[in-house]
Formats: C-alpha cells, sequence, structure tokens
C-alpha cells in the first residue's frame, strides 16, 4: 500500500500527464515519446533491468530483506532512483567515474537524511501542496544555477529556501521519531535503508555491463566500419578490437576513425591486435603501431 507521500508524488504526476494531455499537440508529443521509450531494442533494455532488480529483490527477500512494503519500496526504488542510473550508461561509457559517483551518492550523508525525513509522512492535504511547492522551488533553484546569468543573489536566496524547507522536514521528522520512539518498529526502518542500498549496487552493475555491451555495438557495427576507406572489417578485425581493448569502456567508446582505417589494413590477427593495442596505450600516429605499414592515408 503506497503511502501519502508517494500517493501524492504519484496523484502530482498524473495531474501533469492529465494536463500534457489536454491538448492536442501535447498528446501527440507525449505519444511520440512513449513510442521511442518503447521501441525494440530499448524494450530488451527495460527487460534486462526489470530482471536484475527484481532477481536481486528476490535474493535480498530469500536472506530475510522481508518487511511489510519491502516489494512495494522496491518498485518506487527502482522507478524513482534506479532508472535515472541505468539510462546513463550511453554517458557512462565517456565518463568513467560516473558509475562510481552514483555508488557513492548512495552512501553519502544526503542518503541518510532523505531516509530520516521519510521516517514520517504527512497528510495526504499536506503531502501535495508541500511537495508542489518544494518541486517549484527545486525547478527554480536547478534552472537558476544553470543560467549563470541569473544573479548570485537570486540564486543564493533561492538555494536558501530550498535549504530552509529541507532543514524543516528534517525537524518534523525529529519530533516525531522523539515522540515515538518505543513504538517504531527499528527492523522495519533498518531493512527500509539497507535495501535501496543493496538495490543501488545491482542498478550500477547492470548498467555497468549495459555500457560496455552498448560500446562495443557501436564501436563493432559503426566505428570499425568508416570512414568508408580501403577493406571492410572481418572477423579478425571484430576479435582484435573485442580483446585488445580489454573491455576499457572509454577507449570502445573513443574508437574510430584513422584508428578504424589502420585496423581494417591488417592482414592477420597479430598485427590487428598490435593496432588496438598501440591504440589503446595512447599512440594515436601511424609509425607508432608497430607491425603495420607508416604510409600516410
Amino acid at each position: 500500500m503506497l503511502n501519502n507521500r508517494e500517493l501524492a508524488s504519484a496523484v502530482i504526476l498524473f495531474a501533469a500527464i492529465a494536463l500534457v494531455c489536454s491538448t492536442r499537440g501535447g498528446r501527440r508529443g507525449l505519444f511520440d515519446v512513449l513510442k521511442a521509450a518503447f521501441a525494440p531494442k530499448l524494450c530488451i533494455l527495460w527487460s534486462v533491468y526489470v530482471a536484475v532488480i527484481g532477481g536481486a529483490e528476490y535474493e535480498l527477500l530469500s536472506v530475510g530483506f522481508r518487511y511489510d512494503g519491502s516489494i512495494k519500496d522496491a518498485v518506487v526504488w527502482g522507478l524513482i532512483a534506479g532508472l535515472p542510473i541505468y539510462v546513463k550508461f550511453d554517458k557512462a561509457a565517456k565518463e568513467p567515474g560516473l558509475l562510481g559517483r552514483a555508488l557513492l551518492d548512495a552512501l553519502r550523508v544526503t542518503a541518510l537524511v532523505e531516509f530520516f525525513v521519510n521516517l514520517y509522512v504527512f497528510p495526504l492535504w499536506v503531502e501535495i501542496p508541500v511537495q508542489l511547492v518544494l518541486l517549484f522551488i527545486g525547478l527554480l533553484a536547478a534552472f537558476a544555477n544553470v543560467q549563470r546569468s541569473t544573479p548570485v543573489e537570486v540564486r543564493s536566496f533561492l538555494n536558501r529556501i530550498a535549504a530552509l524547507g529541507g532543514l524543516a522536514l528534517i525537524t518534523v521528522a525529529s519530533l516525531h521519531v522523539a515522540t515515538h520512539w518505543s513504538n517504531t518498529d527499528w527492523r522495519h526502518t533498518a531493512l527500509s535503508f539497507l535495501q535501496p542500498l543493496a538495490l543501488t549496487v545491482a542498478a550500477v552493475a547492470v548498467t555497468a555491463v549495459v555500457t560496455i555491451v552498448a560500446a562495443y555495438e557501436v564501436a563493432l557495427a559503426v566505428a570499425l566500419r568508416y570512414p568508408l576507406v580501403g577493406s571492410p572489417p572481418t572477423t579478425r578485425h571484430r576479435v582484435a578490437l573485442i580483446l585488445g581493448l580489454k573491455f576499457d569502456v572509454k577507449k570502445v567508446a573513443t574508437f574510430g576513425g584513422a584508428v578504424s582505417v589502420r585496423l581494417r589494413q591488417a592482414e592477420s590477427l597479430a598485427s590487428a591486435l598490435a593496432v588496438v593495442r598501440a591504440y589503446r596505450d595512447g599512440h594515436f600516429g601511424p609509425s607508432d603501431w608497430p607491425g603495420m605499414a607508416t604510409t600516410e592515408m
């Protein structure tokens, strides 16, 4: 069963969708977004994500992490917190530290604060306006921080307002915990804190795997074929690319151009591996690639 905070978020979300669907252009735009989001290849990605997070939750339940509402919390976490991590797989290919930061974020003080605030939930008639106000302030603060033309005073004021809102929620939660200390189910509380941490590890792991697979797919299907100079790639070139880069996701994601042309000129697996290893080690000039002719392209 959803608590009042989750119900309030659902009400706001469905109200926003209804507002978008109230116009013909909005309905068409929403349909286009959904059509793109559920394209066949993306459906495979969503299926992998659901399978991994579902499997992780099943394992958690099997080792004793079951508490009242654990499955519901896992679903809500998967949609609100886990999915934003997962969809960054393309960005993670060019920023190797991104997934590590996502994992650390789950362990930072902010995670403890969010968990602490959620110990107390307002009545629904309070949650809806509070969430709307905080959402509005948060969007204004984010927009002001992105737009550097915004005066510093305005950015500081909005950031202070957002901080005061968070402080108010922490204060209310603190008072609630202090007055209901003896009635608090601490096992439920501890498990509801630990479960998102475990699911974050699963989300980061599956995102890392998808990042590598997606980067190799682009490198093999696109980057290795272009530019259209010389012979097309063969199996030995693909094998050399896979083995030679040793799953260095950043190198895989940036592979292409002249290196691709030189790799396709390799007439043996050994020489192809030499090209890939030289590229991996940062040697970009043709004269630096062992076993290859130095003739300029």
